[in-house]
């Protein structure tokens, strides 16, 4: 079997067992797969792309910074510090990201779907910090930088034209999905069996950012 299938085999059945892990309340076994999802992840971008160019480290790297956030916000029952940290490795994830997405764009055609699409999320973060604001105490300001980040890192996608942009898009949105689940059920009101869909979400939008960049690094010759 080739690396780069090995690798994807890996990442999917990590995933499934995570998922059913959190379907089940199996702790234990959450515990055991979640620290393998990014690097998994990680090993099949590297092997399906080949290349060591700097665009292609710093996709790792938000993988990486991602794995890192996966980590700390497990520790969050022992120290609320480690939410605070959890956030710092995932900002910095999404920062990654946007620098990935304006360096790969080859271009942009203005069409009225996009500026409306762009109106709209930005439209969903301030409702998002409105809904978040009274129950954010200490914690309002690390939010509103995050929330910044993250929408930035959705507009980044959202005016990115190149090959695998549709799958980088959709996975930016539901990383931005995944993210508010997180905050309105830790600051706002329990969601619903809130890890299965964080997680789901989580694992779609990152597997969809690495196809993404996948399909253009194999498609475009730098």
């Amino acid at each position: 079997m080739k690396p780069r299938m090995f690798t994807l085999f890996l990442f999917v059945a990590v995933a499934a067992l995570e998922l059913l892990g959190e379907i089940y309340g199996w702790r234990n076994l959450v515990l055991s797969v979640k620290p393998l999802l990014m690097p998994s992840l990680a090993a099949h971008f590297f092997f399906s792309v080949g290349r060591k160019d700097k665009l292609a480290f710093y996709m790792v790297m938000a993988l990486l910074f991602s794995w890192l956030g996966d980590v700390l916000l497990m520790f969050v029952e022992l120290n609320p510090r480690y939410f605070l940290l959890g956030l710092l490795a995932f900002l910095l994830a999404h920062v990654m990201y946007m620098i990935i997405f304006r360096s790969s764009s080859q271009g942009f055609k203005p069409r009225l779907i996009t500026y409306a699409t762009g109106f709209s999320l930005f439209l969903f973060g301030l409702l998002l910090l409105l809904l978040l604001w009274p129950g954010l105490g200490g914690m309002k300001l690390p939010v509103v930088v995050y929330t910044v980040v993250i929408i930035t890192m959705g507009f980044t996608a959202l005016f990115r034209q190149a090959p695998g942009a549709s799958y980088v898009l959709v996975g930016a949105m539901l990383f931005i999905g995944s993210d508010a689940l997180i905050a309105v059920h830790k600051f706002s009101e329990p969601v619903a069996a809130a890890r299965f869909w964080i997680m789901l979400t989580y694992i779609t939008a990152q597997f969809l950012l690495a196809t993404g960049m996948i399909t253009y690094f194999t498609t475009t010759k730098r």
